[in-house]
């Protein structure tokens, strides 16, 4: 047993007692079921009785080989209940526990929810020294346009009403009429409490890190004043789904550990997530078989012909600004543009506007030499072939409402579902139903194989899973397997090299099968007004892009399109198309894509954007790779202000370094400051004797900087960051300390990095028509002796130990440093 932790599974109450020093939980379980009555059965831990238990080591799950696990089971009436509790004994500050509900009785039986983890009343649960009033809470949703939130429980502040509210598709906050909060707080996937107003001691994750089976959820109950704790619990929904006689029901892992580092912890949680995909999952990509016994797959040859998009594409995306007027002149006229002006760009995305409607995938007028044609113009010059599709909605003039209506989607009376956007009320198609799956299936192979599309682009797919009364086809079927199902179509047809990026679908149903997950609602080039009595603003998609930040190791975060012209008119009268950000606030959004880690996305006038603006892209593409951990998360503060990213660099030569953004919120100026300590850095600031700390902006370097170091970073604008690279000190040999192009300063910009006998190789990857300046710190005197690649007027000059290297504009090649 690991020091100082208890973790005791009490067999016949059914209570798992969890204790640290500063944590302590005693758990229960529950089930619920519907009755024949039609009542709601609630079947707690002190209702079961217990009749017996089985333990096995060596356990495949994220523990490793040294997991043990523990099997219960539990009886009432004919229901069985398996209570399994998986940990490591070198570590007992974690566990993973699930339920298996088994109908052992001789007539089905309805299962609404299964409940591993279940607390009753704060004297059952205790993080840090004070009480759930002090408790710092991170909750999240479960699909981009909930409000992923961080608050103080015991305080009523605009940061903990967020924790009750989510945002409409165009990222406007929605909140009940009246302005009353409810008396639970609803997580999803991940939550995390922090004891003592988030300061510490004392964490505790509840994570899901299996989910491809059921919805989940976790809801804190507290009392009227909201300063005490009434309950707490972890949910499996299985949706009312009928279970047979003699079958077993097994819901989702639930991980709850108590590790005091709050990011480690998360860390940790993505890892086993990841694990559980990869191994204890099916393939999701797995062939199908067609009614003629042919596999539906696509064949090799076809695969070879077609590139392969690679993680965190940058993405030029037609909606932001043409909407749906986008027309084929549109397109064209832009693809022109960004060649002609040099900018970087993966994929070219036609999103909505394409279409004839949602169900007729065929192309409209403004499109008439039809989508293989714009694929091919699109990957003549260099681009990927990007587009937009909606698959599991329907709208109601299409023809499938007429052939096929046994498709759609409708209730357990019958009444078909319906899904609104965009002025529109959608019908759904039925994605447990096999013709259903056949025709999603067939959709995208004709996209990819027929058209020449490869990036996609899934719009408004959440509409399958959004009500639990609904009748799927699938009677077995939960809301996340219909989802998964019609997501698996999806990907069998587009095969295995086409990039999937998941815009308003649900976030866990999808792990393994997602290429890119949207991280918030649609974006606008806007900063709002300050709320009432608040001092900060921000546009609320910032808020989503940071605190799904873990996401990004699961697949490429899409933060949503960066869009800084300046347009004060509405183009076609469309407001999207609107420019009005200032120009701190436009380096703020370039700094929300690049916090963000996973592909970057942007919406412009390609011809018309002015080259300053324009040039802010040179600062994000391509994407450095990781995601910004949001250092002061747990503080309870509305929005985040310490951006921590740590940088891998491409050039093998170079030891890792850190980003970090320190951003003023407010509207004035703000005096602020850094200091280099975990509270800024994490753990990196322990691992170094010295540092030395560039800013990107004015070109600013402090040299030796140590541990609790305190730096001023003067008065910071409104809107506005100061970004600062924090890297090892080295006095043997040249170390990088800044550059002005990628925000990763130096990451994305080095290709190669070698010294050895008074020379040093660097390699050089710049491909934007801008300078580019590089500041290297050394001991002696570097001189510019080589340049190997055409030259565009590189120089180099060496002053107070720095050299600084200019280059004028495009160069991808080496040059050599001579010390002298």
């Amino acid at each position: 047993m690991s020091e100082g932790w208890r973790l005791e599974v009490k067999k016949t109450s059914g209570h798992v007692y969890f204790e640290g020093r500063d944590v302590f939980v005693i758990s229960s379980f529950k089930a619920l079921l519907k009755g024949e009555d039609g009542d709601t059965l609630c079947i707690d831990g002190e209702k079961w009785e217990y009749l017996g238990s089985s333990a096995e080591d060596h356990v495949k799950m994220p523990e490793g080989s040294n997991a043990s696990c523990m099997r219960d089971v539990y009886g009432y009436g004919s229901f069985r209940l398996h209570r399994e509790v998986v940990f490591s004994r070198e570590d007992m500050s974690r566990f993973y526990t699930r339920l298996i509900f088994e109908n052992a009785g001789t007539t089905p039986v309805s299962l609404l929810r299964l409940v591993p983890f279940y607390v009753r009343g704060e004297e059952n649960l205790k993080i840090g020294s004070g009480g759930y009033k002090d408790w710092s809470i991170f909750r999240h949703g479960r699909h981009k346009n909930d409000l992923p939130s961080v608050c103080i429980a015991g305080e009523f502040n605009d940061a903990y009403r967020d924790c009750f509210s989510g945002l409409s598709e165009s990222g406007r906050s929605i909140v009940a009429e009246d302005g009353t909060l409810p008396l639970e707080m609803i997580s999803d996937q991940l939550t995390v409490i922090r004891g003592d107003r988030g300061k510490g001691p004392g964490t505790m994750l509840l994570g899901f890190v299996s989910g491809k089976d059921q919805l989940v959820n976790c809801i804190i109950r507290m009392d009227d004043s909201r300063k005490k704790l009434v309950e707490l619990e972890a949910n499996c929904l299985l949706d009312g789904i009928m279970v047979d006689p003699g079958e077993k029901i097994a819901g989702e892992w639930l991980k709850v550990d108590a590790c005091e580092d709050p990011f480690k912890s998360v860390e940790e949680y993505v890892k086993d997530k990841i694990f559980i995909a990869e191994s204890l999952w099916p393939d999701p990509k797995a062939v199908a078989i067609t009614e003629d016994g042919q596999d539906s797959s696509t064949c090799k040859a076809d695969e070879d012909r077609l590139e392969r998009v690679t993680r965190r594409p940058s993405v030029y995306c037609t909606w932001y600004y043409y909407g749906p007027t986008v027309s084929q002149e549109d397109v064209e006229e832009n693809l022109e543009a960004i060649r002609n002006r040099n900018v970087i760009c993966d994929v070219f995305l036609i999103d909505d506007g394409w279409e004839k409607m949602a169900g007729e995938w065929e192309p409209n007028e403004k499109f008439p030499k039809g989508m293989k044609h714009v694929a091919d113009s699109i990957r003549e010059k260099g681009m990927i072939p990007g587009i937009w599709t909606c698959p599991f909605i329907v709208d109601p003039e299409c023809d499938i409402l007429r052939l096929h209506p046994e498709w759609i989607l409708r209730d357990k009376d019958g009444k078909p579902e319906r899904f609104y956007m965009n002025g529109i009320n959608f019908y759904v198609l039925d994605t447990t139903n096999p013709e259903v799956l056949k025709w999603i299936e067939d959709l995208y192979r004709k996209l990819v194989y027929e058209w020449g599309f490869t990036y996609h682009k899934l719009d408004f797919i959440r509409a399958v899973a959004l009500n639990p009364d609904v009748a799927y086809y699938d009677k077995k079927a939960t809301r996340a397997q219909a989802y998964r199902m019609g997501f698996e179509a999806v990907r069998r047809g587009a095969g295995e090299q086409a990039y999937i990026c998941v815009c308003g679908g649900l976030y866990d149903a999808t792990l393994g099968i997602a290429d890119g997950q949207r991280t918030g609602s649609d974006v606008r080039s806007t900063w709002p007004k300050p709320e009432a009595g608040e001092e900060i603003s921000a546009p609320k998609t910032v808020k989503q892009n940071i605190l799904r930040y873990w996401m990004n190791d699961l697949w490429d975060n899409d933060p949503d399109a960066l869009m800084v012209r300046r347009n004060d008119t509405p183009f076609r009268n469309l407001d999207l198309s609107l420019g009005l950000l200032n120009d701190n606030q436009a380096k703020t959004l370039a700094l929300n894509q690049y916090w963000g880690g996973g592909q970057v996305c942007f919406t412009e006038p390609m011809k018309e954007i002015d080259d300053d603006r324009l040039g802010l892209l040179r600062h994000i593409i391509p994407s450095a790779g990781n995601a910004a951990v949001p250092r002061d998360m747990f503080e309870g503060k509305r929005l985040p202000s310490i951006m921590d990213t740590a940088v891998v660099p491409n050039a093998a030569g170079m030891l890792p370094w850190h980003t970090v953004s320190v951003v003023n919120w407010r509207e004035q100026e703000q005096q602020m400051d850094f200091i280099l300590d975990e509270y800024y850095l994490g753990s990196f600031a322990r691992e170094h004797k010295e540092y030395v700390v560039s800013e990107f902006y004015t070109g600013r370097i402090w040299e030796r900087v140590t541990y609790g170091t305190k730096i001023s970073l003067g008065s910071v604008k409104p809107h506005s960051a100061v970004h600062l690279r924090v890297a090892p000190e080295n006095s043997s040999t040249p170390v990088l300390v800044y550059t002005n192009g990628h925000f990763s300063m130096g990451a994305t910009e080095i290709s190669t990095w070698d010294y050895h006998d008074g020379r040093l190789r660097v390699g050089i990857n710049w491909k934007w028509q801008y300078p580019l300046e590089l500041k290297i710190k050394f001991s002696g005197t570097l001189r510019l002796a080589e340049v190997l690649g055409e030259n565009p007027g590189i120089n180099a000059y060496t002053r107070r130990g720095i050299t600084t290297v200019v280059i004028p504009s495009c160069f991808v090649g080496v040059i050599e440093l001579l010390n002298e």
